[in-house]
């Protein structure tokens, strides 16, 4: 949120020196001579500029002091209290940037600098209503494509389904974002797209959504973020599959995909299980347990039991295995055995 350093023309004409520091980034040289030039003439332009520098420079303690000394001077400075706003901003600070900008905006009720800020502190602290209301205050040419992004955002939690559309058309968003911002925004105009129950428009974007997937963290949690709203089930799958290319090692991705394609289908399930049984012997007793729940749904209770008894074997204290072996004993008619899994659970100690 670095400003850029608008100085005005008579503090260039009054501090040429300074003035070219500053333009060159050397801005701990321009604060030395900043500093110097305060010790002979106080000066509201010096004062301004010397906190600009030490913003630039991550030091934004020292910032809002000189900042909240300017502004005893000249309460009315409103340059001042845009930076003083920024400063409190980076500092995540936004309460308190938003009572600063609230006196800001008493000065200058329409300035476009502070409600782009306003907008923007609603937005972080997640009070979207607030967030929404200040976004309309911002003229359209000052909105820029974080403000856009964060819109679609704001107005898709307040499920404005119609704003979502409208921001996409007014600003011809997919032009002007980054990927990654574009492709979570894109997110939020499928939702709004179902929601309208314009399905067909929706299914376009959602095309175009699984042409530039990458196994990126935010990428995922778009698809995780559609398929848990519309629970259309490819996106899970795309979700799952991307969470293990970006992290191969895993466990739980691997068996959440395994659980998701037993749900899906056990045939399918099955097929998955005879590739990653040979990659991953870590993973094998929980493979082995979906493989024999898979062998059930498919009714194959010998091959299901077959695989649930080697498992209890192993580790006879696992009571989901013998609870699960009990159910399998049961649907293969073996009531006795069966009883046994059942009775060991009802003498189980639970907590």
């Amino acid at each position: 949120m670095k400003q850029k350093n608008s100085t005005p023309n008579n503090f260039k004409k009054d501090f040429p020196n300074i003035h070219e520091l500053m333009e060159m980034g050397s801005f701990l040289q321009a604060s030395f001579m900043i500093e110097k030039q305060l010790k002979s003439q106080e000066n509201e332009h010096l004062l301004y500029h010397l906190s600009f520098c030490h913003f630039q420079m991550d030091n934004p303690q020292k910032a809002q002091d000189l900042l909240q000394d300017l502004l005893c001077l000249n309460p009315n400075h409103l340059r001042a209290i845009r930076l003083l706003a920024d400063v409190f901003m980076i500092d995540h600070q936004y309460k308190s940037a938003i009572s600063v900008i609230k006196e800001g905006l008493k000065i200058s009720k329409l300035d476009p600098v502070l409600s782009e800020k306003l907008f923007l502190c609603h937005y972080h602290i997640q009070n979207y209503p607030k967030a929404y209301k200040a976004y309309f205050e911002i003229p359209g040419d000052m909105v820029n494509d974080e403000s856009m992004y964060f819109m679609v955002k704001t107005s898709h939690c307040l499920k404005k389904h119609a704003t979502v559309l409208a921001i996409f058309e007014e600003y011809e968003i997919d032009k002007s974002l980054s990927d990654l911002l574009f492709y979570q925004a894109t997110t939020y105009k499928v939702l709004a797209l179902f929601s309208l129950k314009q399905e067909d428009s929706a299914k376009q974007e959602l095309d175009l959504l699984k042409q530039y997937f990458e196994p990126i963290e935010e990428k995922i949690k778009c698809f995780r973020l559609i398929y848990q709203i519309t629970q259309q089930e490819e996106f899970e799958e795309f979700a799952l599959k991307g969470i293990i290319l970006l992290a191969p090692k895993s466990k739980k991705a691997k068996i959440d995909l395994l659980e998701f394609y037993k749900k899906q289908s056990p045939s399918r399930c099955l097929e998955e299980l005879e590739l990653l049984l040979d990659e991953n012997q870590e993973l094998c007793p929980q493979y082995k347990k979906i493989q024999a729940l898979c062998y059930r749904d498919l009714k194959k209770f010998s091959l299901c039991g077959d695989l649930l008894e080697e498992l209890f074997l192993k580790d006879p204290s696992d009571d989901d295995i013998s609870f699960e072996l009990g159910v399998t004993r049961f649907y293969n008619s073996q009531y006795e055995k069966a009883f046994h899994c059942f009775e060991r659970q009802i003498n189980s100690h639970y907590p």
